[in-house]
């Protein structure tokens, strides 16, 4: 059961990640890139980011969040680097909306990750001083 679920994260993964990147690269003036070179778009950014990174861990609960994270930041580079092809600019801001988002979206499965590591650190040593 567990890996349906991982595969239906996974494909809706795909599938944001396939509509952020056509959103993203779709040039101006089509009704795809409505966002296309405006300066509201960082919200977008910031927002795309915001909810692939959870539904990434999600749909690979197996990899390390670092990793994760650095992917889709490099993932992001590359859309903003690919842009330039499709007649918009390469804006260190979007970039900076992409990282913002992608940790804001991380930060809630940190804390709960960190908080299930010192909960099962304090029960071990709650077991250790109930052996002496």
């Amino acid at each position: 059961m567990i890996r349906i679920f991982q595969a239906l994260f996974a494909l809706c993964f795909v599938s944001a990640l396939g509509l952020f990147a056509a959103l993203a690269l779709a040039p101006p003036g089509t009704d795809l890139g409505v966002f296309a070179n405006n300066p509201n778009d960082k919200f977008g950014h910031f927002l795309a980011f915001f909810l692939l990174g959870p539904l990434a861990v999600a749909a690979f609960p197996r990899v390390r969040i670092i990793w994760i994270a650095l992917t889709l930041a490099v993932i992001g580079a590359g859309l903003e680097a690919a842009q330039s092809l499709t007649g918009r600019e390469i804006s260190a801001e979007d970039m900076a909306a992409n990282i913002l988002g992608l940790v804001a979206g991380m930060f809630p499965l940190l804390a709960y990750r960190l908080r299930l590591a010192l909960n099962r650190r304090a029960a071990k040593r709650d077991v250790l001083a109930n052996d002496t």
